[in-house]
């Protein structure tokens, strides 16, 4: 039986439930460990998806453990359904990515689950715009789907726990 206190799937829910409050995303558009949602002809646009990334356990004191958990936070729009530009888009995705940012710091604990986050790391939108006329091609895709990106790494300290011995 494992002593850490939560699954990184319980943080990433935590993550997912306090990101959405003022931005476009929908809180039934976040999906956990999941990108299925990308290819189904009913999704809304934008969506979010949080994916476990590495972690790191380090010893902090005799018994005492802490877990640091990096998550992965991509930002999906579709460009060939809205007449905006991808200047705007791109404008869009950003202040979305910083209200979001906002909403983990202003955040005391991540419900229970995670200390705190203390690194937010945006990618560059290099690479992540898709031309008119080209398609982003993910992770066995049935059908590309034309989409502007962007990521934001997350490093999230876990609450600490006692091991056994």
């Amino acid at each position: 039986m494992p002593n850490d206190v939560s699954t990184p799937r319980q943080i990433l829910a935590a993550v997912a439930a306090l990101i959405t409050p003022g931005t476009r995303v929908a809180s039934t558009q976040v999906f956990v460990d999941t990108s299925q949602s990308l290819y189904l002809q009913t999704t809304t646009w934008p969506l979010v998806t949080l994916a476990e990334g590495p972690q790191s356990v380090a010893r902090i004191y005799y018994r005492l453990w802490q877990v640091k958990l990096t998550a992965f936070l991509t930002y999906y729009d579709r460009w060939d359904q809205q007449p905006q530009s991808l200047d705007t888009i791109w404008a869009n995705i950003d202040s979305d990515l910083r209200i979001m940012k906002a909403n983990l710091e202003n955040a005391p604990t991540l419900s229970g689950t995670a200390d705190s986050l203390v690194h937010f790391a945006l990618s560059t939108y290099t690479g992540g715009a898709v031309g008119k006329g080209e398609t982003l091609a993910i992770a066995d895709a049935p059908l590309p789907v034309p989409l502007v990106y962007r990521q934001a790494t997350l490093l999230i300290n876990c609450l600490p726990y006692l091991s056994s011995q």
